[in-house]
């Protein structure tokens, strides 16, 4: 059995089947034979085979953990979730200690929409393997579908232990970390001052000391650093506590005396962490009348003492103070700052600069370098343009670490009944068309194996962002190039995979752009689309139209105007804005309600549209929600790939495509052609 071990090792699995089947032929019970025996029968694919391989030996050795727990695994890659959680469970009867098996395990609650359950087996597996990282970035994933109740006491040491690893997608565990801070005993009494309008009584509550204790919180600080606050009550508090920042700086601080002020290490250490918070929100918290005066005579203060001589780090307070409300790379006094020797500054303060000076000018040095397809002739791309160079969108500050599978590979999992091109299954080409700040075509070049990965947007300061996170991130296999999709044939480049996920639908005429797209898709290649949802972005339909009734245009001012009326609840109409992520990022929020042109669709306009085009439709992406919910409904689908079905889903749960739809796509396949054979 070494032999037939080694083999399959190796990839000789036709010749571990035979030493298999020769050793079963004499011994038929001989359980580490029949165990491999099945391995062998699910790697090719006979998956009934396999189970009832895996039932014999099981039979024979019910004490074995690894035997339950391979058997776990065929059952949950044929979609019976039930029996691969009970298979799994039974392994850890057996073997409790074991972090693969419970890793597996909170998986598959996971996919059955258990996330509680799933968060109490990822919480035990990290106890045995803190460090895995394969554990860590599927617990991300994992995150995403969390909710307040499933959140369970031990969890505030796993978000943490990962908050403190770049490998992993931070965004995904700050609804838990949010959730966890509003349990903190203070936190009622900070929310009732941010949100009371008696002056006097948010002045006591500011200064009470379990004050300090809250913004002091280790994971309020990870999650102010590492990810976007994306909850209103959380909002509130840090709104109140910049405010106060504010108008706790000596009043002589604002009007240019040479004295510096300072605050004690670890309260300075809350105004560098909230001001990394307003930089990536892009200052979208409310400001007031009195907040307005008082940042600007701080501006003007500062730019006077440094002027005057002053070294810019004596005034670390006052600018720290000052980044809460504007992006210290745009001070006029920006240069003075980043002559500034790097040892002068505390630690706060570096990492503060580094985000808001250092990076945006690496940004602006990389812009000019970017390859383009030339002048952008349309006047709506224009129009989109201008947008996005204005508001580079969207923000991102890490990507998941993954383990690199083809494109075919991928296409297997996510879509059932689906068989790729073998083709798919070598590297590939890929085109990301409009690919915004880089983040999804940098995730590409980690997840699938690919040849050349092309990165194409209307926007050079977005795609400088990419490309300083590109060199960050060490990935050097991406090409940024900066044009219009209309102009796409420009590249003169056929490609195997074509993603366009949040862009036609901002297009003039969303199929013209879609048929340059497919002018560059090669024959057996396949094309990622993300449009927005009709029904489930009426509340953006709403705004949009309460932006032209009340004249607003889209400035940061006139933004959070709109915002701020929402938050208030004096827009009936315009409360489900909130629940889009958009809404807590003043670049995003731009995008959400004020954007130059947007279309949206149902699931029988994609039909149209892929109708015309001459598309196949090959599956959504979906959560495992979502895909339960329509199975339950439609099982005579198993492909889940009825786009009627689909309409009548979504308009019983209109909530069901909140992001967008993102769906697969090829050419519809031609009919295989008849040939005669003549003989003479």
């Amino acid at each position: 059995m070494r032999a037939a071990a080694r083999a399959r090792h190796e990839g000789r699995l036709a010749e571990a089947k035979r030493i298999c089947e020769g050793v079963l032929a004499k011994a038929p019970d001989n359980v580490t034979a029949l165990h491999l025996y099945g391995v062998l029968a699910f790697q090719a694919g006979n998956l009934d085979a396999a189970l009832a391989i895996m039932g014999r030996a099981i039979s024979h050795a019910r004490a074995s953990a690894l035997l339950h727990n391979d058997l776990g695994r065929m059952l949950a890659s044929s979609g019976r979730t039930a029996e691969a959680i009970a298979a799994y469970r039974r392994a850890l009867e057996l073997d409790p200690n074991q972090p693969a098996i419970r890793h597996e395990l909170a998986l598959r609650h996971a996919a059955a929409g258990e996330i509680g359950n799933a968060i109490e087996e990822f919480c035990k597996a990290f106890e045995l393997a803190p460090d895995d990282a394969f554990l860590r970035q599927n617990f991300a994933v994992s995150m995403r579908g969390v909710t307040p109740a499933s959140i369970p006491a031990n969890l505030e040491a796993v978000l943490l232990r990962c908050f403190g690893h770049d490998d992993i997608e931070h965004q995904t565990l700050a609804h838990a970390a949010i959730a966890i801070l509003k349990r903190r005993g203070i936190f009622p009494a900070i929310r009732k001052a941010a949100t009371n309008r008696d002056g006097v009584r948010a002045e006591v509550a500011a200064h009470d000391p379990s004050v300090d204790a809250f913004t002091g919180d280790p994971l309020l600080d990870a999650l102010l650093r590492k990810a976007l606050v994306v909850d209103l009550e959380l909002e509130a508090v840090l709104a109140w506590l910049r405010r106060r920042i504010l108008m706790d700086l000596p009043a002589d601080s604002r009007v240019g005396s040479p004295v510096a002020f300072s605050r004690t290490p670890a309260a300075q250490h809350f105004v560098a962490s909230l001001g990394l918070q307003c930089f990536h929100n892009a200052f979208v918290y409310a400001v007031t009348a009195a907040e307005n005066i008082a940042v600007e005579a701080l501006a003007s203060a500062l730019a006077g003492r440094i002027a005057a001589g002053a070294a810019p780090a004596a005034c670390e307070s006052e600018l720290l103070t000052l980044a809460l409300y504007r992006p210290i790379h745009r001070l006029p006094f920006a240069d003075r700052i980043a002559e500034a020797p790097s040892h002068s500054w505390s630690e706060p303060a570096a990492a503060l600069l580094a985000r808001t000076l250092f990076e945006p000018r690496e940004e602006a040095a990389l812009r000019a370098k970017i390859r383009s397809l030339g002048e952008i002739g349309d006047a709506m791309s224009r129009a989109v343009q201008s947008q996005y160079e204005e508001d580079p969108f969207p923000p991102w500050l890490t990507i998941a670490e993954s383990e690199r599978i083809s494109l075919g590979a991928h296409l297997r999992e996510i879509l059932p009944g689906f068989d790729p091109p073998r083709a798919l299954d070598r590297p590939v080409d890929v085109l990301i068309a409009g690919c915004g700040t880089g983040k999804h075509p940098l995730e590409i070049s980690r997840m699938r194996d690919t040849r050349e990965i092309a990165a194409v947007d209307l926007s050079r300061t977005s795609l400088a962002y990419a490309a300083r996170m590109a060199r960050k991130l060490g990935i050097d296999r991406v090409r940024f190039i900066q044009g219009d999709i209309l102009e796409i044939g420009k590249l003169d480049r056929r490609y195997d995979l074509i993603e366009c996920v949040g862009v036609l639908h901002h297009m003039a005429c969303p199929l013209a752009g879609w048929r340059a797209l497919l002018e560059g898709l090669r024959p057996e290649g396949v094309m990622r689309i993300g449009l927005y949802s009709e029904r489930a972005r009426s509340s953006v339909v709403n705004a949009r139209r309460r932006v032209q009734e009340l004249g607003l245009s889209a400035t940061p001012d006139d933004i959070r105007t709109l915002r701020t009326r929402i938050v208030a609840g004096e827009e009936p109409g315009l409360e489900g804005t909130r629940m889009f992520s958009d809404f807590y990022n003043l670049s995003a929020c731009r995008d959400l309600m004020f954007h130059a042109c947007e279309h949206r669709y149902t699931p029988l306009g994609i039909a149209e549209a892929l109708a015309e085009l001459g598309l196949e439709f090959l599956g959504f992406e979906l959560s495992p929600a979502l895909a339960r919910t329509y199975r339950e409904r439609f099982p005579g689908d198993p492909g889940m790939t009825d786009l009627a079905h689909w309409d009548r889903l979504e308009a019983a749960l209109p909530n069901s495509f909140i992001g967008m739809f993102v769906f697969w796509c090829r050419r519809v396949p031609k009919p295989p052609s008849s040939t005669t054979t003549l003989s003479k």
